[in-house]
């Protein structure tokens, strides 16, 4: 999900989309300091950014988040849990 060295396309609408959805649950705000972390890994020139150790850390605590929500008795089916996925989604295939 990181569009830092992206110059093909205006991504604005879709950062904003993304911060606003982190800023409303925890599991999509460890997604977006997920890729914070990538991102200042790659800004510093190192390679694989997204197998950082701090990136790999919030990535992570996002997925358990949205495991527990999951497998509660009575699974909590919201959006919230749909917004993270597709946070986590994108960040993968960037």
């Amino acid at each position: 999900m990181s569009y830092t060295f992206d110059g093909r396309a205006d991504f604005q609408p879709v950062k904003i989309a993304g911060f606003n959805i982190g800023l409303m649950d925890p599991a999509a705000f460890h997604v977006l300091l997920a890729v914070g972390a990538s991102d200042i890994t790659a800004l510093h020139g190192e390679e694989n950014a997204s197998d950082c150790e701090e990136a790999i850390k919030h990535r992570s605590t996002a997925i358990t988040m949205v495991n527990k929500r999951l497998s509660q008795r009575v699974a909590d089916p919201s959006d919230r849990n749909l917004a993270t996925v597709v946070l986590l989604a994108g960040y993968e295939v960037s």
